[in-house]
């Protein structure tokens, strides 16, 4: 006995039917996310720009939108702008906090210096010869070039996450730059605008739209993900954005915690200190500006701490030093702890805020003498 087969012939408009119901699906899920979501993060108009932070994360309620605005009536010199001869009571050198990374109001902390104390002040960037706060340093000094400027102070700046990584080491042995590529390196260092980190006209289909999503619902499981961004929440609201009391930063706040020795921060002292008699020869004073790392700051503050405390400051306060140290963690824990103040750092970026640089310059204070 045979057994008939029959054959089910499937309408083809029930195929279209369900490719219309996916392209409907997929098309509605891209444009619901951008619109409420990530053209918040991806979709911005210059001159405004937003934090690092929130790009890497996709999480909308840490955004901070802003614009670089210098209001302060003292502005300090960029490299493009200095001339042979010129007077300057300041030179500094450092990282992005050095070249106003942050963006936003009043983002160079060099403005403060030169208002509150009527100085001059010249930013120097990192020289291209010379890709580190440390041989910068270094090349300048053995160059001649930072006695022929001739200031009054040398300020180091470096965040702390970086700090031991640059200083834990001996000074580099490099031959001397020559003067003329020192200067025309200098005459080239414009300010650092980070309204270029600006983005608009993105499809709203677009792979943030996932990226939104899937860190969204890891961020209630995870502290960290693999963007390298970290969140946590507050037991105070520090920050103005929407997400008021979650702290935002790298994982590498937290990485270098045990790496923090006192060896190694005794190596980092000793290396600024011979740093700082090198330049006391020539008649400068030698200024250490280590930046506090956003989660170190606000660490006392979280609701939980599964990572500990950063012992960088603690260990390098009491060292004997030939330097100036400028102990900004002091300084902002002071802020946060008598005032309370909101948005000492943005709620989406690495950098502080212009209310850091102006506390900070209130009571560091330079002498033109």
């Amino acid at each position: 006995m045979f057994t008939r087969l029959k054959t089910k012939i499937i309408n083809p408009g029930s195929y279209l039917t369900v490719l219309f119901l996916m392209i409907t699906a997929f098309v509605l899920f891209h444009g619901i996310t951008y619109l409420f979501f990530t053209s918040k993060i991806l979709n911005i108009k210059a001159p405004y720009h937003r934090g690092d932070l929130s790009r890497m994360s996709y999480q909308v309620g840490s955004v901070v939108y802003r614009k670089m605005e210098t209001q302060l009536p003292k502005q300090h010199i960029t490299g493009a702008n200095y001339k042979a001869g010129m007077p300057v009571d300041v030179v500094t050198i450092g990282d992005s906090f050095s070249d106003g990374g942050g963006g936003g109001k009043n983002p160079f902390y060099q403005d403060y210096i030169a208002t509150l104390n009527n100085l001059e002040v010249l930013n120097i960037r990192l020289l291209p010869q010379a890709d580190s706060i440390l041989k910068t340093t270094m090349a300048l000094i053995n160059s001649g070039v930072l006695n022929e400027i001739s200031p009054k102070v040398l300020l180091i700046e470096s965040g702390s996450r970086v700090f031991l990584k640059l200083f834990s080491r001996p000074i580099p042995e490099q031959p001397p730059l020559e003067k003329v590529l020192i200067y025309s390196s200098i005459s080239k260092m414009g300010l650092h605008y980070a309204s270029r980190y600006s983005q608009q006209n993105i499809s709203f289909i677009n792979s943030g739209n996932y990226k939104f999503v899937s860190n969204t619902l890891q961020y209630n499981f995870k502290t960290c993900l693999s963007c390298d961004v970290c969140r946590l929440p507050l037991e105070k609201e520090f920050f103005s954005a929407d997400d008021a009391s979650v702290l935002e930063f790298y994982d590498d706040n937290v990485k270098v915690i045990p790496r923090t020795t006192r060896e190694r921060v005794a190596i980092a002292n000793e290396t600024l200190n011979l740093i700082s008699d090198m330049l006391s020869r020539s008649g400068i004073k030698l200024y250490v500006m280590v930046v506090v790392d956003k989660f170190d700051l606000y660490s006392s503050y979280l609701s939980k701490n599964p990572y500990g405390e950063n012992p960088l400051f603690s260990l390098l306060r009491p060292m004997d030093k030939s330097y100036t140290f400028i102990d900004t963690k002091k300084i902002l824990l002071e802020e946060l702890v008598n005032n309370e103040t909101k948005d000492l750092f943005f709620a989406d970026d690495t950098h502080w805020t212009y209310k850091a640089s102006e506390a900070i310059f209130k009571q560091v204070r330079f002498s033109s003498n």
